[in-house]
């Protein structure tokens, strides 16, 4: 798959496809517990090399996935963010990942905005979701700005998640 042809330029970021040169920062973003509060376990150099060769995966098998944010100010990986859509889950998801350093600066919704946008023309679907811990208040407040809205709310392995959602625009 080209990177060209899913590269995304915004203001301040470039969202690109993932790379081997990417397990590196990744495993970094990965080892701050703030970053990782509402994800999960951060893990060894090995998990990181996992996932950033399941986002290639991702890519290759469903022709969209995770792009690799970067600052296009210093050329820094400042995390991740895309679509997902594992067998057995919700449906198409909308997420993203930022290092701390660069929390507050308004990355995160840049870089999700930029991920819907490209989502509506090119991953086939009309409805894509977040699911976000009920207590990541940024990440809610991220989904709002997008124009997502609460849609419901479970208990999953003992934490409240909570589900927001979007429709495409009509075509």
């Amino acid at each position: 798959m080209s990177g060209s042809a899913v590269d995304i330029y915004t203001e301040r970021l470039l969202l690109r496809l993932p790379k081997l040169s990417d397990v590196q920062p990744m495993f970094e973003i990965h080892q701050d517990p703030d970053v990782m509060r509402f994800v999960g376990k951060s893990g060894d150099i090995s998990v990181a090399w996992r996932n950033v060769a399941m986002m290639i995966g991702h890519w290759q098998m469903l022709g969209y996935g995770m792009w690799i944010v970067v600052d296009r100010a210093d050329a820094q990986v400042i995390g991740r963010a895309g679509l997902w859509n594992e067998a057995g889950g919700p449906g198409l998801e909308l997420g993203w990942l930022i290092r701390k350093s660069a929390w507050g600066r308004g990355y995160a919704t840049e870089a999700a905005r930029a991920a819907l946008d490209w989502a509506w023309q090119h991953a086939g679907h009309d409805h894509i979701l977040s699911v976000i811990h009920a207590d990541n208040y940024p990440s809610i407040r991220i989904a709002e700005k997008l124009g997502q809205r609460l849609e419901k709310s479970e208990m999953v392995n003992g934490s409240e998640m909570l589900t927001y959602g979007i429709d495409g625009p009509v075509r």
